[in-house]
């Protein structure tokens, strides 16, 4: 990673950066007050206890997943590791002779870096989220959960796209969304695999729950015979009331709506378009340092994230100088947990000083995560500890 200071210090400097940033996480904040004002008074207590449930019972709800998967003829695959995770992928593409791969937006696929493993064996890999195609195209890694480009102004988007596409884009939101349109309906029709994440594994079905608000989730997942998704083994629940549970809160929390637009839902008894009878689903569990932190005092905590980014919206720090200074593959003050688990507590730490522990985070995290106490914890470890060292805190 660069110098956190030369990093800070330029991002200081990109005054309309700062603008465009601030103005849409404010708008995000605005709406998520009063979408979450509107919740009954039961709606974060059940929540809560949902995913505290799943945090402390991880084998036993991966365990029930891989039962209920393989039951219903679908294939399974418990990832220790990342680089596991990604290379079981790119062995199911290689081995059907996957050209193209159409994906949905998933954080966890970045978290293992699919797109670079499966463009090295010679796939071409298109984002379909259209704030992720756009910053695929810019060359950059999303600085937002749920707005990957969300840095990102209208005309630095138009101008982009124009010199990527070699056509004129308007800096008109309708305008880049139906170039995005164009160019990305070729790209699902001819898809041979289709890569998702998921909001939510349930897991007495052994079915997979996406939320969005575009249509290409649905197309990702019902056009390509082929079918992967990648998930974190804490996005598992144990019913469908469970799932509710987190349903009603997600998107208010996330986007300031009662619900997401698509609310998708899918497992190993699906029927492409291409594949009919013959479609496949594989889901890949992937564990990446997760166990272990249930073992934390600290970073177990973190295994309850939905990943709204509720606390994205309220930080003094993200909001000024945006994901690519305050991040790593996770951004944000959550960003600073995942990195800890996913990445190691020496890499996190290096981020760490960017929390000014002001314990808003907290307040606003829909399922009660001390955010600044375990960015505090990490700050104190100084990156002194590894991750197999986390259960002796």
């Amino acid at each position: 990673m660069s110098d956190l200071k030369t990093l800070v210090s330029r991002a200081l400097e990109d005054k309309e950066r700062i603008n465009t940033l601030w103005r849409s996480l404010q708008m995000m904040l605005e709406s998520r007050q009063v979408a979450m004002a509107e919740l009954g008074e039961d709606a974060l207590p059940r929540l809560l206890e949902t995913r505290r449930y799943t945090a402390a019972n991880l084998d036993k709800l991966v365990a029930k997943v891989v039962e209920k998967v393989k039951e219903a003829g679908g294939n399974v695959y418990l990832a220790k590791s990342a680089e596991d995770a990604a290379r079981y992928v790119a062995e199911v593409a290689r081995n059907r002779g996957v050209r193209l791969v159409v994906k949905s937006k998933s954080m966890t696929t970045e978290e293992i870096m699919l797109n670079r493993v499966l463009e090295e064996i010679g796939i071409e890999v298109v984002e379909t989220d259209l704030g992720e195609w756009i910053v695929q195209l810019a060359g950059q890694r999303p600085s937002h959960i749920i707005a990957p480009a969300v840095h990102l102004s209208t005309s630095e988007i138009a101008k982009m796209l124009s010199s990527r596409l070699g056509t004129n884009v308007e800096p008109d939101p309708t305008a880049i969304t139906r170039v995005a349109q164009r160019v990305l309906r070729e790209k699902f029709l001819a898809a041979d695999m289709g890569v998702t994440g998921a909001n939510i594994v349930v897991a007495e079905a052994g079915a997979a729950i996406i939320v969005t608000n575009e249509g290409n989730g649905r197309f990702v997942t019902t056009f390509p015979k082929i079918l992967v998704t990648v998930a974190g083994i804490e996005k598992i629940v144990d019913g469908w009331v469970d799932a509710f549970n987190v349903l009603r809160v997600l998107a208010r929390s996330a986007t300031g709506k009662q619900t997401s637009v698509y609310v998708s839902i899918f497992g190993p008894r699906r029927t492409s378009i291409k594949g009919g009878g013959e479609s496949e689903f594989h889901l890949v569990l992937l564990d990446n340092g997760r166990m272990e932190a249930q073992k934390s005092k600290w970073l177990s905590e973190a295994l309850r994230c939905i990943r709204c980014s509720a606390c994205f919206n309220v930080c003094a720090t993200y909001r000024v100088v945006g994901g690519h200074v305050f991040g790593d593959i996770y951004t944000g003050p959550m960003g600073v947990l995942w990195t800890a688990i996913t990445r190691g507590v020496e890499r996190a730490a290096q981020i760490s000083p960017l929390c000014i522990s002001c314990g808003i985070c907290e307040e606003t995290c829909p399922v009660s995560i001390d955010i600044p106490m375990t960015i505090s914890w990490i700050k104190n470890e100084k990156g002194k500890k590894t991750r197999t060292d986390w259960a002796l805190s």
